[in-house]
């Protein structure tokens, strides 16, 4: 079985179509502030199995959310990451490329939302949780890292008001005082497995480096994909509070090492695909 097609079988990588878009929108259009039309975003996601139909779905659901903006140039229509959801996308970067444990002041921030309605919560928990928070109620979130203002910023941007946002020590005998490592890491006890079996999937060795630039897209598509959700559930937490024995760190550089073995191939896929480039992803994890 080629690369791809095992990549494909395996059921612990699903991703829906918005999803895997999210995703070229991110990692391949927006470093080189570029535009696709269907056309293209189709010949990226069909290897990915994502037919034209589902892709123009995709695009509806995302231009709702407001992550995504078309441009019309005749009967034709050309996407790209709106600029309003530009932040957005930069604080998700921050986290899915971002040094591996963030430094600590021993400090927390807690974030109370004021009861807003279902679908801005929701939207605001997304946010957040971008942005390294562990949800611990419907309408609270804490962090030892992230910046407060992140929060504020984000409430305004979804009209979901938020009761108090603060940061500062925790008195002892709080929630967060008595737990460490993987009680925050890993809330709901299924994140741990989620990054042995990314180590499992992409352990491919020298073989990235020998393929096709359309298959060095579709894997890097499925590499980021897979990366990024777990990178966004992991809460951002810092060094001194992770256990020794967290696969994080390996994850991290088995992700960085696939990548940069795909980059090259992948991007003359993206230069045929939308035209050369001098800004690309390259260079991009720190």
């Amino acid at each position: 079985m080629n690369p791809l097609a095992a990549l494909l079988a395996d059921e612990h990588l699903e991703a829906s179509a918005r999803v895997m878009l999210t995703t070229v929108f991110g990692d391949a259009l927006r470093p080189r502030r570029a535009r696709a039309g269907v056309q293209q975003l189709s010949a990226i996601m069909d290897p990915l199995g994502v037919n034209d139909r589902a892709v123009r779905t995709a695009l509806h659901r995302l231009s709702t959310d407001g992550l995504v903006a078309a441009e019309r140039e005749g009967r034709q229509s050309f996407y790209a990451v709106a600029p309003e959801a530009d932040a957005t996308f930069e604080q998700g970067e921050a986290r899915i490329y971002g040094a591996s444990a963030p430094d600590w002041d021993g400090e927390w921030t807690v974030v109370i939302a004021d009861e807003p309605n279902s679908d801005s919560r929701t939207a605001l928990g997304r946010a957040l949780g971008w942005a390294g928070y562990r949800q611990l109620h419907s309408s609270v979130w804490l962090s030892p890292t992230a910046d407060p203002t992140v929060a504020i910023d984000e409430a305004a941007r979804l009209n979901a008001p938020l009761a108090a946002v603060t940061r500062g020590p925790l008195r002892d005998g709080s929630w967060a005082t008595g737990r460490r490592g993987r009680d925050l890491l890993d809330p709901h006890g299924d994140l741990e497995a989620l990054y042995l079996r990314h180590l499992r999937a992409f352990d491919g060795g020298e073989m990235w480096g020998d393929l096709d630039p359309a298959t060095a897209l579709s894997i890097r598509v499925l590499l980021i994909t897979n990366w990024r959700r777990l990178a966004l559930r992991t809460p951002a937490v810092p060094t001194a509070l992770i256990p020794d024995d967290w696969p994080g760190a390996d994850a991290r550089a088995l992700t960085i090492a696939t990548y940069n073995a795909l980059l090259g191939s992948s991007e003359s896929r993206l230069d045929e695909l939308l035209g050369p480039h001098q800004a690309t992803a390259d260079g991009r994890w720190a």
